[in-house]
């Protein structure tokens, strides 16, 4: 009995001075924006305030033990506003609008621009541009950790996690990036690429993150090699990650520039690729030569990340839209699986054949192949409808079908009135829709709700030394209504 006790109050202890034994209970639980009446500045934190908070932290730690309320709505916020002192990326914030910004966190956004240029894109990403004294694309590496030690050192006061999900628990490095070119420079010039910006995602917040890549040039040798040690990474870390993606889709820039040209992707032959034994150099159209670089992007993104491909958290994104959609049956369901799918499988194999007669670097026997052949063929069977009607994709849309009008295509494409609505009522009745935005931390610190078609700005915004940098401009184009403290502070 004795034994017990001492165990219960070394345990207590531990718990209240935060060792690391603690019930992660705001990772889990609704988060209830309901409490009133805080007017607290964030600002000039006295002693004695963060001393309140502080005490009153560590007795919800020890209830929180005890009783085990897991629910942050238990908390009287008042009292717990200062714990954030010198802390200072939450200078300018108090812990109702620290909770609210952390609240379904979508992203933060580490880096601006993509190379790829998808048709489908929701985020509209434009190639990265280069910083300058006066703006920036990506955040210093500094910034970065400092972003995530402040984090932690929340959490660690708080005895829960300010980062908290409704819906599905992880968070993007990335918003409008692909993650094969993610990468933050320090003062050093020394470059931090994304499996460490992953691990020190994780070690700061606990949280997972999700690897994203529309692919890569095969024969950039640095690029190959980068993605071989990411999949090296991936195998010994899953744990950190909610999926490791690779994009597929039929609304690559690639490929849509090769049907602009007039290739008929029926057309396709194997033989045709720069690559393959049997290739007589003869002169290829300018549509052909892209859609033979598309097909081999979708191969050797599969063969290369192919020790993956049992991994529960390995998927493949093909964005397609319904074969309903005539004027766009290239990019159609139907047209991936008997078209292009055939294209990519067989053009993997005779990657693998070539591998095994060379290098050996994935199979080392004929019947590997088989099984890899495979499990590819499953991943690809399950092209999704479910497009985001916005942005470039729309307009695509609307150039192919000239005659349709925004509102007939809202009434087909029904999420973006859902949406439309939903932010209308927002606006005009003041009414926040509690848990249906996702929220993103831009490269400057600053906070937007996000919910695929709509971006709305708010007065949050992360103290860092940054804050007077310039970024590129988000897509969609953020709304003109804007998220303020006081509307935070009173929802």
């Amino acid at each position: 009995m004795l034994a017990n006790f001492f165990i219960t109050v070394f345990v207590i202890i531990m718990q209240v001075n935060r060792i690391g034994y603690y019930p992660r209970t705001y990772q889990q639980q609704n988060y209830n924006p309901s409490i009133q009446g805080l007017s607290f500045s964030a600002n000039n934190i006295s002693e004695d305030e963060y001393k309140k908070a502080k005490a009153y932290a560590n007795l919800m730690k020890v209830n929180n033990f005890v009783w085990r309320p897991r629910d942050v709505k238990k908390y009287n916020l008042e009292k717990l506003d200062g714990i954030q002192k010198d802390i200072k990326i939450f200078e300018d914030m108090n812990i109702k609008e620290i909770l609210f910004m952390f609240e379904d966190l979508f992203a933060i956004n580490v880096q601006r621009g993509c190379p790829n240029q998808c048709l489908h894109c929701y985020a509209e990403a434009k190639p990265a541009e280069k910083d300058t004294t006066n703006s920036i694309s990506k955040m210093p590496f500094e910034t970065y950790k400092e972003i995530l030690e402040g984090i932690q050192k929340l959490d660690k006061r708080l005895g829960f996690s300010p980062i908290k999900h409704n819906g599905q628990e992880y968070v993007n490095l990335f918003y409008d990036s692909d993650c094969m070119e993610t990468a933050l420079v320090d003062k050093s010039g020394l470059v931090h690429d994304f499996t460490e910006l992953t691990d020190i995602f994780y070690q700061n917040t606990g949280v997972k993150t999700v690897f994203d890549t529309a692919g890569w040039n095969p024969n950039n040798k640095k690029q190959q090699e980068k993605a071989e040690k990411y999949v090296k990474y991936f195998l010994n870390n899953s744990d950190k990650f909610y999926q490791i993606n690779l994009s597929l889709s039929p609304f690559s820039s690639i490929y849509s520039k090769a049907l602009e040209l007039g290739f008929n992707p029926e057309n396709y032959n194997l033989k045709n690729q720069p690559w393959h034994p049997e290739y007589s150099e003869k002169e290829l159209s300018k549509g052909e030569k892209l859609y033979n670089i598309y097909i081999d992007r979708c191969a050797n993104m599969l063969m290369t990340f192919s020790p993956l491909f049992l991994f529960d958290e390995f998927n493949i994104i093909i964005r397609s839209i319904q074969d309903s959609e005539k004027a766009l049956k290239h990019h159609s369901v139907s047209y991936f699986s008997n078209v292009i799918k055939k294209h990519i499988l067989s053009t993997l194999n005779e990657k693998l054949i070539l591998d095994l007669k060379n290098d050996k670097k994935y199979v080392s026997r004929r019947l590997q192949i088989g099984n890899m052949m495979y499990k590819a063929g499953m991943h690809l069977s399950y092209p999704d409808d479910n497009l985001i009607m916005g942005g470039r994709l729309k307009q695509y849309y609307k150039a192919k079908n000239p005659q349709k009008t925004d509102e007939e295509i809202a009434d087909k494409y029904r999420q973006i009135k859902i949406q439309q609505n939903k932010f209308n009522k927002l606006k005009n009745e003041q009414i926040y829709p509690h848990g249906t935005y996702m929220k993103i931390i831009d490269t400057d610190g600053k906070l937007y709700l996000y919910d695929n078609y709509t971006l709305i700005p708010t007065e949050l915004k992360l103290k860092l030394d940054t804050n007077d940098k310039k970024v590129p401009p988000l897509k969609p184009e953020p709304e003109d209504f804007v998220i303020t403290k006081a509307f935070i502070d009173k929802i």
